[in-house]
């Protein structure tokens, strides 16, 4: 297959995809891809919404803001615009750097749990195709920000309705249950489901899917738990 053929086969026939990328691992397209809708997003964000708008919705958004007075308020907000575009044009560098890490995650879960020798390309091709899930998801972001009358009231951080956060009051829920609440969503278990289906593709006739899925759902379970407890002992 080719690159853009496996671009467009990561959703339309799965399998086959990852079983292809076991054999020829190449991602260099899928990272342009993934970086291209990246800068897309923080552009239209810098641009429908603006790097001070978007500084205040951060600020008014932490928990510790409510101990501050309105100048106290005001210089942070001042202080964080001036770093927004930086951190949205960088946000795709971090994109990277996070899947070259998991790429080494799951070889790890690969080779010592599931019992299947594999090359960390081949991980790493498959980890960066499965997240173009996330992709999607900037791109119905980028969507329903382009379609706002008015682009001010745009939840950056939680744009689209896919997770149980989106439904709850931040100021008052349990830091806990809506950090936990974030990551339960609709394009997160279909992300999983992706992973363990090329998981077990890169294992070849040894790699089973119910195998990788319990592998793959634990790990995403620990790292929830763990970012939720982390977001409940700071709020």
């Amino acid at each position: 297959m080719s690159s853009p053929a496996r671009i467009f086969g990561t959703f339309l026939s799965p399998g086959r995809t990852f079983a292809d990328l076991a054999r020829e691992p190449h991602f260099i397209l899928c990272w342009c891809v993934q970086a291209a809708a990246g800068m897309g997003y923080g552009a239209m964000l810098l641009h429908r919404v603006g790097r001070y708008g978007l500084a205040q919705q951060a600020v008014m958004q932490s928990s510790r803001t409510t101990a501050l007075g309105p100048a106290a308020v005001q210089t942070a907000t001042a202080n964080a615009a001036k770093f927004f575009p930086i951190s949205l044009y960088a946000a795709p560098v971090f994109t990277i750097i996070s899947l070259l890490f998991l790429g080494w995650i799951f070889q790890g879960i690969s080779t010592f749990l599931l019992g299947i020798e594999v090359r960390y390309k081949q991980t790493l091709a498959m980890v960066s195709h499965a997240f173009l899930v996330w992709t999607v998801y900037t791109l119905l972001a980028m969507l329903t920000l382009g379609l706002m009358r008015d682009p001010t009231t745009f939840q950056f951080t939680n744009p689209l309705g896919t997770n149980l956060s989106f439904y709850l009051n931040k100021g008052s829920s349990p830091a806990f249950l809506y950090a936990l609440g974030s990551h339960l969503d609709v394009f997160a278990v279909w992300a999983l489901v992706l992973l363990s289906l090329g998981l077990a593709k890169l294992g070849g006739r040894k790699g089973k899917f119910g195998s990788a899925l319990a592998a793959t759902a634990t790990l995403w379970l620990f790292y929830c738990l763990v970012v939720a407890g982390v977001a409940a002992a700071f709020a």
